[in-house]
């Protein structure tokens, strides 16, 4: 068997990593959108107009090409959050954009910039349409024109989730399928070792993020290949790592803060409920009074499939001998061996296979099944969809 050049090269440049990196979106959508420098001509324009503005109340009409000066800076500063931003996100914008320059109010438009938040949209139609002209593997895969190139392309590809900035982005300049192929199987090789080298392993699954992301959601990979070709996916540091590329948050701590922030009031929520369910609710939650705030989180947490009424929990305990039968028959679950006040082991079940156990707690498991979901590009269960979606 010959050696491929690429079967040499170093994998632990941090460099090189660097450069990588640097190509994923980096941040996620502001609570407030700073405006970017539109450049000296128009910023002068704009000056000139706020002060007329504000002497005689005369809304300022940019010309076509100003217009579409602006209309770019705009688009090029939300496409770095964003490729598809939704309409309260574009009137963001826009009222950014009034508010810093009150001579673009519209008057007689109901927000003030109906006609900006309109001309953005369509703005970003064009540039969208432009990073698919120039090869972007993001919009390709969006358009509904396929090349024969591309027939091969899943049909049942989904676009991004709220908080994914890097979806589908493009691979490493330099890379192709052959040097990717000898990452993946180094990474297979520094996983399997008892003593991990956990730096290593982030770099590879680096290096293989962009090819890890067009398989996962343009091809039908089943859960057992994605397990066989990508194992550092169902490790508690790796996942966290790919939600953090994902989405550039981070797992843990973001959910924990958005949980303890509403708790208390969830609480309320859940004991308001009324019916059949009501009782479970209540059984939950007393188990969990006078208690730390990880036995808090889980009671609400184990309540939420009552309070929505769902057909199946998105959990279940059961004694450790009926865990096989279990296994073949859960297509997405979190199983909880030996009952919750003094577990044995808590996994998450993904169709018929433990893809990760020796969870530490519930609410980590379930912070873990959330994020399986985002990185594996996984729909969740019709039947115990409402709490997660």
């Amino acid at each position: 068997m010959s050696v491929s050049p690429h079967d040499t090269m170093s994998v632990s440049s941090s460099d090189d990593l660097q450069s990588i990196e640097a190509k994923f979106r980096q941040g996620t959508w502001p609570a407030m959108f700073e405006i970017p420098k539109l450049g000296p001509e128009l910023e002068i324009i704009l000056e000139a107009g706020n002060i007329r503005y504000k002497t005689d109340q005369v809304q300022l009409f940019l010309g076509k090409d100003m217009k579409s000066h602006l209309l770019s800076a705009l688009t090029n500063k939300s496409w770095e959050y964003k490729a598809y931003p939704s309409h309260l996100e574009f009137v963001e914008v826009a009222k950014g954009v009034i508010s810093k320059y009150p001579c673009l109010v519209e008057k007689g438009a109901s927000s003030g910039c109906d006609g900006l938040v309109n001309s953005l949209k369509y703005k970003m139609g064009n540039m969208r349409s432009k990073m698919r002209s120039v090869g972007c593997f993001e919009m390709k895969v969006n358009s509904r024109k396929r090349s024969d190139n591309e027939a091969s392309v899943s049909p049942k590809f989904k676009k991004p989730k709220r908080a994914e900035l890097n979806y589908l982005p493009d691979l490493p300049n330099g890379e192709d399928d052959a040097s990717i192929e000898v990452y993946r199987k180094t990474l297979i090789a520094e996983v399997q070792k008892r003593k991990k080298d956990m730096k290593e392993i982030h770099s590879l699954m680096t290096r293989t993020f962009a090819h890890r992301r067009q398989e996962l959601v343009l091809t039908s990979l089943s859960v057992t290949d994605i397990m066989e070709r990508w194992p550092g996916l169902f490790m508690t540091s790796g996942l966290y790592a790919e939600f953090g590329r994902l989405t550039n948050m981070k797992l843990n701590e973001t959910f924990f803060a958005s949980l303890n922030k509403h708790l208390a009031r969830m609480v309320q929520m859940l004991k308001s409920r009324q019916g059949v369910h009501s009782l479970a609710i209540q059984q939950e939650l007393q188990s969990s009074e006078g208690k730390d705030i990880v036995s808090r989180r889980t009671a609400v947490l184990r309540s939420l499939p009552f309070y929505f009424k769902e057909k199946q929990k998105y959990y279940k305990d059961f004694e450790d001998a009926a865990l096989e039968e279990e296994i073949r028959d859960s297509k997405q679950r979190i199983a909880v061996v030996g009952g919750i006040g003094d577990h044995v082991n808590i996994c998450i079940i993904i169709d018929g296979n433990v893809v990760m156990e020796d969870i530490s707690d519930f609410p980590c498991a379930v912070a873990l099944y959330f994020g399986i979901h985002y990185c594996l590009n996984l729909q969740y269960c019709e039947q115990q969809g409402k709490p997660w979606n």
